[in-house]
């Protein structure tokens, strides 16, 4: 347009646009122009504005996509860590709940063991009492009346020391030691027993001394019946075997000599046991 204006003014007419029409077709052509670079413009101006719009609207999908995905990430993380706390937190449980157990075991072990050494202490304790007392009664064998009084003492110690088994903490190895000691208060009753009824039937025989053959089997019944109570019949067994037998007796001295008063305690009217004399003869 400035060059169009300096044309129509130029000094020289020839230099000048011929005509209006001419410089209209210029103007024209100019405003032609004009409004071609204007609706350019325009275009270009709305296509920078969608392009911004889209990559507005791309970095609004790229900041949520991130977004999302820093959320994703942390509730990953988080469910992660909550996960591993609670499976910590169940480890931690379980490793409390079995050092509790184990310090109940061994809270229970060591109860257990206290209460054995206790039971121990005070059964042991009686069975030295009955082999005390039985010891004692033994050495009272030519007194079965006081070895029977001695007898019902350390029973009631065995007693005791039974009790004390039932009622504590036992073990295999003590409960054998009073069964032990239990049979071996048990023979001395039987041997008690026999000595009593021995001293007393070998009383009653005394008048053998004076009369040589009796009339009556009552003495030698007695005899009989004090060993059959014994656990032995020595007018049935072989010799054998009742020589076996008295040589196995603590007190054989003293049953050999109730044998030989048996001997002659005999009636006329029975039939002499030839196996008590033959077992006499050979403890003789």
């Amino acid at each position: 347009m400035i060059a169009l204006a300096k044309r129509c003014l130029a000094p020289e007419p020839a230099d000048r646009p011929r005509d209006a029409i001419v410089v209209a077709e210029a103007v024209a052509a100019l405003r032609a122009d004009a409004e071609r670079r204007a609706r350019e413009a325009e275009v270009e101006r709305a296509r920078t504005e969608v392009k911004s719009a889209e990559e507005r609207k791309r970095r609004r999908v790229q900041r949520a996509l991130a977004l999302a995905m820093v959320c994703l990430v942390t509730v990953a993380g988080v469910a992660a860590w909550w996960v591993d706390s609670v499976r910590a937190a169940r480890r931690a449980d379980q490793r409390t709940e079995e050092l509790k157990r184990m310090a109940a075991d061994q809270e229970r072990h060591a109860e257990m063991r206290t209460r054995q050494l206790t039971t121990e202490r005070d059964v042991i304790a009686a069975l030295n009492e009955v082999q005390v007392l039985s010891q004692q009664g033994l050495n009272q064998a030519d007194d079965p009346e006081r070895w029977a009084l001695t007898l019902v003492a350390a029973r009631s110690a065995l007693k005791r020391a039974e009790g004390l088994l039932a009622s504590g903490e036992s073990t295999d190895e003590l409960r054998g030691r009073v069964a032990a000691t239990a049979g071996e208060l048990d023979r001395d009753d039987r041997d008690q027993m026999l000595l009593a009824e021995l001293d007393r039937t070998s009383d009653s025989n005394e008048v053998r001394l004076f009369i040589p053959t009796s009339l009556t089997s009552v003495v030698s019944k007695r005899y009989a019946n004090a060993f059959r109570t014994h656990g032995i019949d020595l007018t049935e067994v072989p010799t054998a075997e009742a020589v076996v037998w008295l040589k196995s007796q603590r007190f054989r001295e003293r049953i050999a000599l109730a044998i030989r008063g048996w001997t002659f305690s005999v009636s006329v009217v029975e039939q002499y046991p030839m196996n008590i004399y033959s077992a006499s003869a050979h403890l003789a």
